[in-house]
């Protein structure tokens, strides 16, 4: 028997003498975010819920997971994850780990405020067919598209796209857009380890405008002004 099946041998003994019956709170002690927390955890690791669960600042509600079997055989750890009733929803499957995160087929919509860009100049940020790849701390693909919607410059809300990119270490997605004489820009920043940067940029002539924002916290820029909040997502 040649080395490489022996060891599909012994990852699936190793597989099956996981307890099926394995609660879904004691594998979210062991591998899950740090800052996840919940009001109560039931059900095991192939098939649990969360009620009333949060990530930090981001309220994910009622959230449904189960680990995926067949991925653990070459030592990866996939779950599908669908989260709603809270801030935020979110739909797809996700690689726990904490040095190798990742995302596949997510779709996912966060209020700014929860990432921590509150004040009248709001809206959210959504996930569309989103894939990540981290790898030894350093991103290494991502694909999809994000988009936000911002309120505040102007009577109605203002749409900003653009995909997700690696740059360096870091996923990035830089989304433009703007209406009602504003240009407005947001760029988003991911690490490995889950920190996160959003930087917020508006450029306009508007001088109401431009009180509204600096009363919200941003801070005059070259042609416009500038605003960037940071966290951390687990």
């Amino acid at each position: 028997m040649t080395p490489r099946g022996l060891w599909l041998i012994f990852a699936c003994i190793g597989l099956l003498a996981l307890p099926l019956t394995m609660p879904l709170a004691t594998g979210l002690r062991w591998a899950g975010p740090r800052d996840l927390a919940a009001r109560t955890v039931s059900g095991s690791l192939w098939g649990g819920q969360l009620q009333e669960a949060r990530l930090g600042r981001i309220r994910l509600g009622d959230v449904t997971l189960g680990l995926e079997p067949l991925p653990l055989l070459i030592g990866r750890t996939w779950a599908r994850i669908e989260a709603g009733g809270g801030d935020a929803q979110a739909k797809g499957r996700l690689r726990i780990s904490r040095n190798a995160p990742g995302a596949e087929g997510l779709s996912a919509t966060v209020p700014l405020a929860a990432l921590g860009l509150s004040g009248g100049w709001g809206g959210d940020v959504s996930l569309r067919d989103f894939s990540a790849d981290f790898r030894k701390g350093a991103c290494r693909a991502a694909s999809g598209r994000v988009t936000a919607t911002i309120n505040g410059l102007g009577d109605g809300p203002v749409s900003l796209t653009g995909r997700p990119v690696c740059q360096g270490r870091s996923l990035v997605a830089a989304l433009s857009g703007g209406a009602n004489g504003a240009t407005a820009g947001l760029t988003l920043r991911l690490e490995a380890n889950g920190r996160y940067q959003i930087e917020a940029v508006v450029q306009t002539a508007d001088p109401a405008l431009g009180a509204i924002l600096a009363a919200d916290g941003f801070t005059t820029a070259p042609g416009g002004y500038r605003r960037t909040v940071e966290g951390r997502l687990g």
